[in-house]
């Protein structure tokens, strides 16, 4: 009898270890876990290269250190192991900017968030969902301008259609779980691209790539987002 209820308790134990996996939940108990974070970040000094959005040093590792680090990289990545940054959105609008995050009203320097010609700088974390804009013009031309980035100046994301965009506020626009409503937000309308769109010139250090949007109906105020979700 005992036998059989050991076999039946080894047997549950294996099929809940193979389910935990298949569901995407982590095997591994946390302070071995907090373990192996740890010898990643060992990993990451010694210049492997992250696959999990990790900064690493600039040292070359040996091929014995790459090896030993993908596979500890494998089991984190199996655990949904992500290392957090601090990124870089500069923005701008022509004429009055406000940015959210993730429904959060950042803080901005008034004078450049009332003019174009200077770029506002809000650290944003990698984790975010929901980057926000809003913009009221006060002359003829109509833009928002920016660019993501992250601490090696890669673009994480610059405004182009990819961004959704509304003449019309609605309750909780800024926020990740917003529900748009039907006709009412369409994909960003690109006025032109940065540094080659008259009047405007190159603005600060926003990437080349960021266009300026607006929407179709070029009303004065508009309120545009970027959500990861809809990616």
């Amino acid at each position: 009898m005992s036998m059989k209820v050991n076999k039946f308790l080894v047997f549950v134990i294996v099929v809940t270890f193979l389910v935990s996996i298949c569901e995407g939940k982590c095997p591994i108990k946390k302070k071995k876990f907090q373990k192996l974070i740890k010898q990643y970040k060992s990993c990451l000094d010694k210049g492997f290269s992250s696959k999990l959005g990790c900064d690493s040093s600039n040292k070359k590792p040996s091929k014995k250190v790459r090896k030993k680090c993908s596979k500890l990289e494998k089991k984190l990545k199996k655990c949904g192991y992500k290392c957090e940054q601090d990124y870089r959105l500069r923005a701008t609008c022509d004429n009055v900017m406000t940015v959210y995050v993730d429904g959060r009203k950042q803080q901005v320097d008034q004078m450049s968030a009332s003019d174009w010609k200077k770029e506002s700088v809000v650290t944003v974390r990698s984790s975010f969902k929901v980057i926000a804009i809003k913009c009221v013009n006060l002359q003829s031309s109509q833009g928002i301008l920016a660019s993501l980035q992250n601490s090696k100046d890669e673009d994480v994301l610059i405004t182009d259609r990819e961004w959704r965009c509304s003449s019309d506020e609605e309750k909780g626009w800024t926020r990740k779980d917003f529900e748009e409503t039907a006709g009412k937000w369409r994909p960003a309308d690109v006025v032109g691209p940065h540094r080659r769109m008259w009047p405007w010139i190159r603005v600060g250090q926003i990437s080349e790539r960021a266009q300026w949007i607006w929407t179709e109906d070029r009303k004065p105020t508009v309120y545009c987002r970027y959500a990861v979700e809809i990616r």
